[in-house]
């Protein structure tokens, strides 16, 4: 139930749900990671923060549920079930070749001792925490829980609070805004896959001489890959932008709230900054952005929290660092860098207008706009922009929540063109669900051939070409060895 203040306004027991699952993952990190003398009473502030928090945060008592609300929330948390199962946890459904790194950092922190570290002393280095509180869970309880069940589960309550959150806003239309976000994805991944529409279209000089003028485009990644194939990025930063899209976070507390991000998702938490710096600037103006932080008892608790994750992320082997046309894809060549970067905004900046042209006004298309310019000029990765691809969640969940608002004031002109713009856009995220699906199967052959095994359950492989990413020559300061 939720408790009722002096002013009848309530505390939300949803907000203190989606706080506890974004401070779980840091206060395991300090305790499996950092000293004891310093994990301890920073893992207590960091909690006492998230209470106050949640205590000084209230709100007017929603109306009751109905019986049409209560099925649409139910359907919704239906579509949240099937998203996560067919991620392939379990192997039901193929897993990305990514589930080859994530099935052995999940397999290692359920089996050996924390901190890890490699067969020649290297320090494990990697935004790992998301895993944490089920691997904690399957060790704890050991040989009760399956290790797939509980990675399931915990992947599960994060998407379903993503969901609580919506439907606080948008109550019956979430199921329609969920199948926006799961269909929203870059237009120009179709002519990528042009070839398929070649072989019943006279289209193929087209698809060649595309092929051409850009063999490496500036991609931005979708929802629903993101999801699938690095939920321990997405779930959490999706869970911030659904909390505050439903008005469970705003003014100082957004800041504090957005730290307790960055220990599953460095780079997505970069973008979230960006959208924020709009969000804020008026404060910044008037000088009373540093006081209403001060006023935060959170505040104070994540300054030393990410001072230690600067330290641990900058402790690591490193990925290059730099601008987007000297990354390997390039080779510094900025002409061809130029015309990819000019084609992938093109698609995106012009999909954001059509989809969002009525808010243009507010800081979301602002800050959406601004990271759709900004994110493929910095390279940050090996062979991919891990920035671009982490950081594109933002303005993807920023274009779907315009795309939906606007839908019921646009005449039917604008209505046509969007359902066609949609649909371009969600032919590559239909392809890829179409693929699990016919690969489905619960025989022990077909997981077999669909659960990514190649690295066993464990992170020893240096003779594999990714095994080098993930390991430090030794633990930073404060950190234990």
């Amino acid at each position: 139930m939720s408790e009722t203040c002096a002013t009848g306004r309530r505390r939300s027991p949803l907000l203190g749900a989606c706080l506890l699952y974004l401070l779980l993952p840091n206060v395991l990190f300090l305790c499996g990671w950092v000293e004891t003398w310093l994990a301890v009473p920073l893992g207590v502030l960091l909690a006492a923060g998230c209470w106050a928090l949640w205590r000084r945060s209230t709100f007017v008592p929603r109306a009751p549920m109905d019986g049409a609300r209560k099925v649409s929330l139910a359907l919704c948390l239906l579509l949240g079930a099937a998203v996560v199962y067919l991620m392939g946890l379990n192997g039901d459904f193929p897993q990305p070749r990514d589930f080859i790194v994530r099935n052995g950092i999940y397999g290692a922190l359920v089996n050996e001792a924390w901190p890890l570290h490699s067969a020649d002393g290297g320090y494990f280095v990697y935004y790992h925490a998301f895993w944490l509180p089920p691997a904690a869970l399957v060790d704890w309880l050991r040989g009760l829980v399956p290790a797939w069940l509980a990675l399931a589960a915990w992947t599960y309550l994060g998407v379903a609070l993503c969901i609580l959150c919506l439907f606080r806003r948008c109550g019956r239309r979430t199921l329609s805004l969920l199948a926006v976000m799961m269909g929203l994805a870059c237009a120009q991944e179709v002519l990528g896959r042009a070839d398929v529409f070649a072989t019943v279209l006279p289209i193929q000089g087209f698809v060649d001489a595309y092929n051409a003028l850009i063999p490496q485009p500036v991609l931005y990644t979708c929802l629903w890959h993101q999801l699938a194939a690095t939920y321990n990025h997405a779930v959490a930063v999706m869970l911030f932008l659904c909390m505050v899209h439903g008005r469970l976070l705003g003014g100082s507390k957004l800041l504090p709230v957005a730290a307790l991000v960055v220990v599953c998702s460095p780079l997505g938490a970069l973008a979230l900054l960006v959208c924020l710096a709009f969000i804020l600037l008026p404060q910044v103006w008037r000088g009373e952005l540093l006081r209403a932080q001060l006023r935060e008892p959170l505040f104070y608790a994540v300054l030393p929290l990410l001072a230690l994750l600067g330290l641990y992320f900058s402790s690591g082997a490193g990925s290059a660092v730099g601008a987007g046309w000297m990354s390997p894809l390039y080779g510094g060549n900025a002409c061809g860098f130029a015309v990819a970067y000019l084609s992938g905004t093109l698609f995106m900046g012009g999909a954001l207008c059509v989809f969002g042209w009525r808010y243009r006004r507010t800081v979301a298309f602002r800050g959406a706009a601004c990271l759709l310019l900004l994110l493929p000029l910095l390279w940050m990765g090996v062979d991919t922009n891990e920035l671009l691809y982490k950081g594109t969640l933002v303005p993807f969940f920023v274009m779907s929540v315009l795309l939906h608002g606007a839908w019921p004031h646009a005449g039917r002109g604008k209505r046509a063109v969007v359902a066609l713009l949609f649909a371009a856009c969600a032919f590559i995220p239909f392809l890829d669900i179409q693929h699990r699906i016919r690969e489905f199967g619960t025989s022990p052959q077909q997981h077999e051939l669909n659960i990514q095994d190649e690295w066993h359950g464990h992170l020893n492989h240096p003779g594999h070409v990714w095994y080098s990413r993930f390991w430090g020559p030794q633990a930073p300061p404060l950190f234990r060895k």
